[in-house]
């Protein structure tokens, strides 16, 4: 309605000289009072009108113009989301609409009295209007840092129904939802790097499991994918040929009951017992490309695959972090975990391109998503119910997942995905120009002000579309863009341009974290923060110690393999591997491996 008066009836001067004839007609009949009601009248619906319909002129400064109206809570001009499409599209009935696919298990009464079951709530039109998002449509926040994207991401984890996994490079994610969160299900934290002085609550070992190796090659794929690949020609073939390298090294250290360190040493140094472990296990094919990187004569080769394996594995030369990877018991159970509701942090700080701990951290983030989608395979409707959220902050860089790849699929399947990042060039650095458009594509925009990147800013102006406005010098109209580059770089604090599919462009003000009610009841009683505890640490002996007989240089042949209890083996001299590039690496195989007071009933698997 608002805009068809505004398009019909935008004549601003024919209806004051109208009003001002009908007044002067009402003195002259001395109907005064009755005059000057009609005036007041006449000033009260112009001013509204004013104020609810932008005008159709161009404004001599729109940037200035736009500025006011969002600080007024008006509507912020021509081109931009109406009342009437925000019933439509980001209102009540338009959320219970999309509900009944998102939340089977519920009835249609209980999905329109609790709208946080199966949306979100990414921030406020003009006139406080709420904008809701679906838990099955997927979004990017693109911002610079300190604007107010880690508040609203931890705004929208504090009442999402479902488990959720995040990461970030700070400790705020944690202290500002950890406390509330912690009253709908379990909360883990997994901080190697103890950033921030928060605790990891569990430890996981990636080894185990990888027996099966369908679980292997999962695993594999998600170490080898998260290296950069920098300073090497034909990324993807080296990023392929390792995880066939990584793969077979982690089927056989779980067969014997090994963890990551053996792996390790099997990468770094003779790998031919891992070899005889697959062949004996029956695993054969699965030792093939393991067999081709050891008797590969090429220094070039076996250097580059070493390459990819050691930026997975760089964690591992700082005790502390590797201390991650050593659970002392069974370690988190990711599928109950899930189905409890729980929030997990993934805490990391980058040093560098990337964070250390980047390839555990995919590793992780792909064994929740895979553990979630096999949950939500036995629900009704195929998809998580309540859907899980994976809020990626600084993804790029502690947590280099696949995300092109799993926003194809994941919305579907119950899975919301908020990906963080700072501009196209970080989500390009990662996944190149195609996985950058893949991103956007799949995903709702979300731009916070303050962001210089001129590319950015045209696509995002071009997506908003255009409008007529009426140009003040030759009183023509003529199309305009909706929002120019300079009025998104300069929206006020706190203010977003979400662009959603086909609908509107809309500017959003957002909400923090710290703003919500429950928070602050939170805050007063003490109870903001989770109070977590380290788990208990577990007794390490060197890898020669415990695995000394599966490094080489024994002639024991290695019975039992696929027992958890491997064959013990007695220490002999150093042995000499020779290395690529003419270097060397010495490896003692020490004493008979012997059983421990912290070893599993019945085998010793961590």
């Amino acid at each position: 309605m608002i805009d068809f008066v505004g398009d019909h009836y935008n004549d601003r001067w024919m209806w004051a000289l109208l009003a001002s004839f009908v007044t002067v007609v009402l003195v002259i009949l001395h109907h005064d009072c009755i005059a000057i009601l009609f005036a007041a009248l006449v000033v009260t619906v112009a001013t509204v009108f004013r104020c609810l319909v932008p005008a159709r002129k161009m404004p001599r400064d729109r940037t200035r113009t736009l500025n006011r109206r969002l600080h007024l809570h008006l509507m912020p001009g021509r081109g931009f989301l109406t009342l009437a499409g925000h019933r439509q599209a980001f209102g009540k009935r338009a959320m219970v609409k999309r509900s009944e696919r998102i939340r089977p298990s519920m009835t249609r009464t209980q999905r329109k009295d609790n709208l946080d079951a199966h949306s979100i709530v990414a921030g406020q039109i003009h006139l406080g209007r709420d904008a809701r998002i679906p838990c099955d449509e997927h979004v990017v926040v693109l911002a610079e840092p300190r604007q107010g994207k880690t508040g609203w991401l931890a705004r929208v984890i504090l009442k999402y129904p479902g488990a959720v996994f995040t990461t970030t490079t700070r400790e705020d994610l944690f202290a500002n939802t950890s406390g509330i969160r912690s009253q709908l299900g379990p909360v883990a934290v997994f901080n190697p790097q103890r950033i921030g002085h928060v605790p990891s609550t569990f430890r996981w070992n990636p080894v185990r499991g990888c027996r099966d190796e369908a679980v292997a090659i999962r695993r594999a794929t998600a170490f080898s994918e998260a290296c950069s690949g920098k300073g090497t020609e034909d990324q993807s073939f080296w990023e392929n040929t390792a995880t066939g390298v990584l793969r077979a090294l982690l089927c056989a250290a779980d067969l014997v009951g090994a963890d990551l360190r053996l792996v390790e040493a099997w990468a770094f140094g003779n790998a031919l017992p891992a070899c005889q472990v697959l062949e004996q296990a029956g695993k054969a094919g699965l030792a093939i490309p393991l067999m081709e990187f050891v008797s590969s004569p090429a220094a070039k080769t076996t250097s580059t695959i070493k390459m990819v394996l050691e930026e997975s594995f760089a964690f591992m030369g700082d005790p502390a972090l590797a201390e991650c990877v050593l659970p002392a018991d069974d370690g988190l159970d990711f599928t109950e975990f899930i189905r409890d509701r729980g929030t997990i942090y993934m805490i990391a700080e980058a040093q560098g391109k990337s964070a250390p701990v980047a390839g555990l951290f995919a590793c992780i983030a792909t064994e929740f998503r895979y553990a979630a989608m096999q949950l939500g395979s036995k629900m009704p409707g195929g998809r998580m119910d309540p859907p899980m959220l994976m809020a990626l902050d600084e993804v790029a860089a502690i947590c280099p997942i696949p995300v092109p790849t799993f926003l194809q699929d994941s919305g579907g399947k119950g899975i919301q995905i908020i990906t963080v990042a700072h501009g196209i060039a970080q989500l390009e650095g990662r996944w190149q120009e195609n996985g950058r458009k893949v991103i956007m594509d799949t995903s709702n925009l979300l731009i916070l002000p303050g962001v210089k990147d001129t590319e950015l800013l045209r696509i995002a102006s071009n997506l908003a579309g255009d409008v007529l406005l009426k140009d003040r010098t030759e009183g023509r109209f003529h199309q305009h863009p909706v929002i120019t580059e300079a009025m998104i770089r300069a929206l006020p604090a706190w203010r977003a341009l979400l662009i959603r599919g086909g609908r509107r462009p809309a500017i959003l003000k957002l909400g923090m974290s710290w703003q919500h009610p429950e928070y602050k009841r939170a805050a007063r009683a003490g109870t903001a923060v989770a109070r977590v505890t380290a788990p208990a640490s577990r007794p390490m002996l060197e890898v020669q110690t415990e695995w000394g007989h599966l490094l080489g240089g024994s002639s024991q042949a290695l019975t039992q393999a696929s027992s958890s209890e491997p064959e013990a083996a007695s220490l002999h001299d150093p042995e000499v591997v020779s290395q690529p590039a003419g270097t060397s690496r010495v490896i003692t195989p020490p004493a008979r491996r012997v059983r421990r007071a912290w070893d599993a009933k019945g085998g010793d698997d961590d």
